[in-house]
């Protein structure tokens, strides 16, 4: 019986990994501590022929089995490494950043317990202690009907624990239901309505009302429940009222969604797929933690991949990336991050990158919310191929 082409492809691979690991470490020196890492060259050599010609050429680096890159950073490296030797690597995490105004409010270590300790409280506690007894003494004289008021009122102590019930929605957005899309924003009072609000009136005009923060995914499924309402609605309409809405096809005429196509666009699977991992678990409904390290930590690495030519590689972070983004919530304390990303892939690649037009497929989508940010408008002040680029891709689109 012949043997498949997977069965014939794994003994190659398994002498090829042998082999990689018994070869000779080649010594990176990394950044600007000049730190240094042992990797076997073979493993090295195999991601590309940029890398191999590196470490078994004729180079002066390859004589010597050493290599210095100072100008790249300890933890991109590392990543790199470790998909040398696995195939996957472990991008950063975020990072949580406390607001100045939280940090002016809060008390000086030992505020709290200093009063405590120096009894300044002590003689407002027992006067406080005196009036309640004399408040219980004269409420001891009341009839029955106050009693039973007070019973009933019970249950709303503010002072009593609080009891939050399984099915009351805890994250800050999630569009399993109409309801559900409701934001508990932390207070803010300029965001009293849902962050997305889209309907489509019987004459097939969209009303369309977003506000941030909110996901691709969150405005996808709101538009597309959207559209499910509007057709079982179409198919309750009297005979002659639904044929007068009909178009000659036989169905009602699908109404135009900018936002959604470009959405769509975004979403649609050019990358390879990432590795079967699950994504990190919650997503970002805090608007004080930052994913600017992990937006840099993908776009740094891929920046690498693509200066020495390891596809696998640049595939891979590609793939990463686009599914983080498709999960992140976008805040406006957090566009900085965004455009952060986008400076750091265009700054360091070349014309008709993948990664250029990832970003920019990813800014339209939210254009219309974050074109006010002060982080943008730097970034199109600035000039130069990103706000060129994001300016033509609006102009295609007619967004």
């Amino acid at each position: 019986m012949p043997a498949t082409r997977a069965e014939v492809a794994q003994v190659p691979n398994k002498d090829k990994f042998e082999k990689s690991i018994s070869s000779k470490p080649f010594i990176f020196v990394i950044g600007e501590e000049r730190k240094e890492f042992h990797i076997h060259k073979e493993l090295i050599g195999q991601l590309s022929p940029v890398l191999n010609a590196l470490v078994n050429g004729n180079m002066k680096e390859a004589r010597e089995g050493r290599v210095e890159w100072l100008d790249l950073d300890v933890d991109t490296f590392v990543r790199f490494a470790k998909f040398a030797y696995s195939g996957n690597y472990t991008p950063a995490e975020p990072e949580l950043i406390v607001p100045d105004d939280a940090v002016d409010l809060m008390p000086a270590p030992g505020e709290q317990d200093g009063k405590a300790l120096t009894g300044e409280n002590a003689e407002q506690e027992e006067g406080d202690d005196d009036e309640a007894e004399d408040e219980e003494t004269g409420s001891s004289d009341t009839d029955d009907d106050d009693d039973d008021s007070s019973d009933s009122s019970e249950g709303s102590d503010t002072d009593g624990p609080i009891e939050i019930s399984d099915d009351q929605e805890t994250s800050e957005y999630s569009s399993s239901s109409e309801d559900s899309s409701t934001l508990d924003n932390g207070g803010d009072e300029h965001l009293n309505r849902r962050p997305i609000d889209v309907s489509i009136d019987e004459h097939g005009m969209i009303h369309s009302y977003t506000s941030l923060p909110y996901s691709l995914e969150n405005y996808m499924s709101e538009w597309e429940r959207c559209l499910r309402h509007r057709r079982l609605t179409n198919n309750d309409l009297p005979t002659l009222k639904r044929r007068r809405d009909e178009t000659d096809f036989g169905r009602p005429p699908k109404p135009i969604n900018k936002k959604y196509e470009a959405m769509c666009s975004f979403i649609d699977p050019l990358h390879d797929p990432a590795p079967l991992e699950p994504p990190r678990s919650g997503v970002n409904t805090n608007p004080h933690e930052s994913y600017r390290p992990v937006f840099l930590s993908h776009a740094r690495l891929y920046i690498l991949a693509d200066k020495y030519g390891v596809s696998r590689l640049r595939r891979l972070v590609l793939a990463r990336l686009h599914r983080s983004l498709t999960h992140y919530i976008v805040h406006r304390d957090r566009i900085s991050d965004l455009v952060a990303l986008a400076q750091e892939i265009f700054d360091n690649t070349m014309e008709m990158d993948h990664a250029r037009s990832l970003i920019v497929d990813y800014f339209v989508c939210f254009i219309e919310d974050i074109k006010d940010s002060p982080e943008l408008e730097e970034a199109m002040r600035r000039g130069g191929d990103f706000p060129a680029l994001l300016v033509s891709k609006m102009a295609r689109l007619r967004i």
